[in-house]
């Protein structure tokens, strides 16, 4: 991850209200977004939940006729999901370096997490080894808004507003400075696509959601 140890560290510490934050951090409508993968995928065979969390990515498209792995480094994520989704086998472990065979995954889904890795690059290079052929690969994660109106808003949003409730709610400011300096510098659509290509996934497509703040990639792996 970017600045990997650190963000571990922070979503270690921050387990526990992870689920608020997420509430603030996305105006109220995160859940709205992540359910939108119902529409993108027909779950079956092997579904890997790439950084985990607690595992409510895969809790949307949770199915009897499925196997769910969940992977995070953050060991307390990890703890949390086993609390309250136990459909999830779950496993401690880095995207640069996945525990798993070659062509294990029919699907691997990736909800906010990218914007944290330290190789984002070599994390698909992973991804790819790990998917089935003509597998897929679903990520959702912010991204900066291009429009200059919702740009400066969601600046002084993220710089002002949410720190200030969020500690309000028993947080710590350092949290939300490292959440908008990691979607300040994420990829834009565009690189994001181009390095999706580099590392061998074809058929890109894209699902912008309301407001623009956040995106899904869809592709497949290729040859």
């Amino acid at each position: 991850m970017k600045q990997e140890q650190t963000s571990v560290e922070i979503f270690n510490r921050m387990a526990k209200h992870y689920d608020l934050f997420n509430l603030l951090s996305s105006f109220g409508i995160e859940k709205i977004w992540r359910a939108k993968l119902k529409t993108i995928i027909v779950p079956k065979g092997n579904i890997l939940d790439f950084g985990c969390g607690a595992g409510e990515f895969s809790k949307i498209i949770k199915h009897d006729n499925c196997n769910f792995i969940g992977l995070d480094p953050s060991l307390k994520m990890l703890k949390k999901g086993k609390s309250t989704n136990n459909f999830l086998k779950y496993a401690n472990g880095y995207g640069e370096n996945l525990p798993f065979k070659k062509d294990s995954f029919d699907y691997i889904i990736s909800g906010f997490v990218f914007r944290n890795l330290k190789d984002a690059g070599k994390s698909l290079s992973e991804i790819k080894r790990v998917l089935k052929p003509k597998g897929k690969l679903i990520i959702l994660d912010f991204i900066w808004p291009e429009n200059p109106v919702f740009s400066a808003f969601f600046t002084l949003y993220l710089k002002y507003v949410l720190p200030f409730f969020y500690m309000v709610l028993g947080g710590n400011r350092s949290y939300i400075k490292y959440f908008y300096s990691s979607i300040k510098n994420f990829y834009s659509k565009k690189e994001f696509g181009l390095l999706l290509k580099k590392h061998g996934f074809d058929n890109i497509k894209y699902l912008n959601l309301p407001f623009n703040l956040a995106r899904y990639f869809i592709c497949i792996k290729g040859y």
